[in-house]
């Protein structure tokens, strides 16, 4: 909004907001796009917002060592986007998130290839170490995997218990299916939304991976331990663990290893 303002009123008061809304940017850039270009609050929907807010503001900005910087974090955004989204051309649903609570992800992806000129395409087989989503995209089979940290350390309100979970689409039908979430509004809906129950991983007598509470709030956090990645001939091998079911009888570590090839 300040970059708007700033480039369509003329005045000392709107340069002072463009000034303003370059400074809050380039700060926000550093924090919540990681090196592998996944918003840091690791949502696939959130991101998708995110990718259209970051295309509105690059329209507006100026030529100069910003807007390239803004440039090259798109790209990143692109590829993560296109990735993350199934065949069915709707997002991952990880974390909160919905089908359709965000910008439709083709279109952030036409829009960004008109102010670019950049095509991004699906890669066949993907990682996102950083972020901790590992998949396959190959004709009509999809598969991505979440082996990664549950949320930013300092903002976890938008964090599942969904470690070692998975999607896995055929064509435009999702065969294993993620919750997403149902509301924000703190009750049975959210706390199952947020559970690792509702997730297709492991739970351990019953508990969570990590210890939800209230709508938003997270205390004890699973930490992931092992994320070993290979590429094979067609597809790729992930083992994964992590610790959060450590104050559990006999500190269990739960540990999972995903072969991963076209048709199987």
């Amino acid at each position: 909004a300040l970059l708007w303002g700033g480039r369509f009123f003329e005045s000392e008061e709107a340069e002072a907001w463009k000034q303003k809304g370059a400074k809050l940017l380039s700060d926000q850039l550093r924090e919540q796009i990681l090196s592998d270009g996944l918003h840091f609050e690791r949502s696939p929907a959130y991101h998708v917002q995110v990718f259209a807010d970051l295309i509105e503001c690059h329209t507006v900005l100026p030529e100069g060592r910003l807007k390239a910087r803004v440039s090259e974090k798109l790209s990143r955004m692109a590829q993560v986007t296109a990735d993350l989204t199934h065949p069915d051309g709707r997002v991952s649903l990880f974390n909160d998130g919905g089908l359709n609570m965000a910008y439709d992800p083709r279109e952030c992806l036409q829009v960004w290839e008109e102010q670019s000129g950049e095509k991004i395409a699906p890669r066949s087989v993907f990682q996102f170490p950083e972020a901790g989503y590992y998949g396959l995209h190959i004709n009509d089979e999809y598969i991505l995997i979440d082996c990664g940290k549950v949320a930013p350390d300092t903002l976890p309100a938008h964090g599942h218990g969904d470690i070692l979970s998975f999607e896995w689409s055929l064509g435009e039908q999702r065969l294993i299916v993620d919750a997403g979430v149902y509301e924000y509004n703190p009750g049975p809906r959210r706390a199952y939304s947020r559970s690792t129950m509702a997730h297709n991983t492991v739970s351990l007598a019953g508990k969570d991976q990590c210890e939800f509470w209230g709508a938003f709030r997270v205390g004890r956090r699973a930490r992931v331990q092992q994320a070993d990645y290979e590429d094979t001939e067609k597809g790729f091998r992930l083992t994964g663990a992590h610790d959060g079911y450590r104050h559990l009888s006999g500190s269990p570590i739960h540990r999972r290893t995903f072969y991963v090839e076209p048709g199987r």
